[in-house]
């Protein structure tokens, strides 16, 4: 009888370029972090060198967040690998990266 007002939602997506072509995209949060990376910053964060998952989740997250607030800090809209520092850039499970743009899409 009685419907919810739908919302549009916006999904948010990270684009990644190699060589100027669109290589890959994730879903915000899904951005695939290096494990060495995880498994320094569970000994940075929770002296933990062998992370349980949720000291895993808790370094993932907080790694997705800094590699989105960089790309969100530049003022372009589509941001060159060499303006995002070195150690968030080599933090990030892919090659190659020359590029990164954020992508808003309402669903």
């Amino acid at each position: 009888m009685f419907l919810k007002k739908q919302r549009h939602i916006k999904e948010t997506t990270v684009i990644w370029y190699n060589d100027g072509a669109c290589n890959r995209s994730y879903d915000l949060g899904d951005i695939p972090i290096k494990e060495e990376v995880i498994i320094q910053k569970s000994i940075d964060f929770f002296s933990d060198p062998d992370p349980c998952y949720i000291h895993r989740g808790a370094v993932v997250v907080r790694l997705n967040e800094e590699v989105i607030r960089a790309i969100k800090d530049c003022p372009k809209e589509k941001v060159e690998a060499t303006d995002i520092e070195e150690s968030i850039l080599n933090s990030i499970a892919l090659e190659h990266i020359t590029a990164l743009k954020i992508e808003y899409q309402e669903r």
